[in-house]
């Protein structure tokens, strides 16, 4: 029965879910790149600088995520 309840309720959220992240889909994505951006900014290092930064200057391009203006 508990089995019957779960299964229920996850069945009427997986459409909720689905619907928030693809209305959300770019500002999500755009503040998780920001994270690693600015972590990688931020190091010591430059050579994570010249490697990854263009990685993910070309995820975004691929996932379709703009570098949107921070608040």
């Amino acid at each position: 029965m508990k089995t019957m309840v779960i299964n229920m309720i996850i069945k009427a959220l997986i459409p909720v879910i689905q619907r928030l992240l693809k209305e959300n889909y770019a500002l999500y994505g755009d503040k998780l790149f920001d994270f690693f951006e600015n972590a990688v900014k931020d190091s010591k290092t430059t050579v994570d600088d010249r490697l990854v930064l263009p990685v993910i200057k070309s995820l975004r391009v691929l996932m379709t995520i703009p570098d949107l203006p921070d608040e």
